[in-house]
């Protein structure tokens, strides 16, 4: 019997149990700790199959720092299953003690190594939150993964580009930011979506 979990096909149940009930025997783990690390093995493994099984994928990540002032990173890929259907999986959350681009950028190698993520050739899109070592045009952690993959586009930038080239003489518009508190602030929102003002 194999105690690990390989191959192209996914682990049914009773793999899982098995991989348990051996690790419970052979580590001499507490039942928490057994099955934190079968179900940590068992959603790594149908991760890797399904996005291995889609070719493509795109990352969202973000960050936010938690009350004991650390940076937490946020790693979600999202791909199509065989049955067509978009699949959005979180993968990691970790903390990252460098919160710059070139820092995010070493934790999302490690993390897409970790993995086996091929993201030089396999990663088509990848959506951020505003931040400046997110963002950053010179050193943000889009900018040096596009430097390693220009394939692996921001979306933003490509559906402006597609909206200049359908509309090259309109100007641009953005939508206006309402507030839940702030009733009068929502009829601007429609005021600019119907009028064009």
């Amino acid at each position: 019997m194999k105690h690990q979990i390989t191959g192209s096909k996914l682990p049914s149940r009773g793999d899982c149990l098995k991989v348990l009930m051996y690790n419970l025997r052979m580590t001499k783990l507490n039942l928490n700790e057994s099955a934190a690390l079968v179900t940590d093995e068992c959603l790594v493994f149908w991760r890797k199959a399904h996005v291995k099984d889609a070719g493509i994928f795109a990352v969202i990540i973000d960050t936010t720092t938690d009350i004991a002032n650390y940076e937490q990173l946020t790693f979600v890929l999202r791909y199509v299953n065989n049955s067509g259907s978009i699949e959005k999986r979180l993968v990691a959350l970790e903390t990252t003690a460098d919160g710059t681009g070139q820092g995010l950028f070493k934790k999302f190698c490690s993390i897409t190594e970790k993995y086996n993520l091929n993201w030089r050739q396999n990663l088509c899109a990848q959506s951020y939150g505003g931040a400046a070592s997110m963002q950053g045009i010179y050193s943000g952690l889009r900018t040096l993964i596009q430097k390693e993959n220009p394939n692996a586009i921001k979306r933003t930038a490509t559906f402006i580009e597609y909206q200049q080239q359908l509309y090259p003489g309109d100007r641009t518009r953005r939508l206006k930011c309402f507030s839940d508190t702030r009733w009068t602030s929502h009829g601007r929102v429609i005021t600019v979506l119907f009028m064009g003002a």
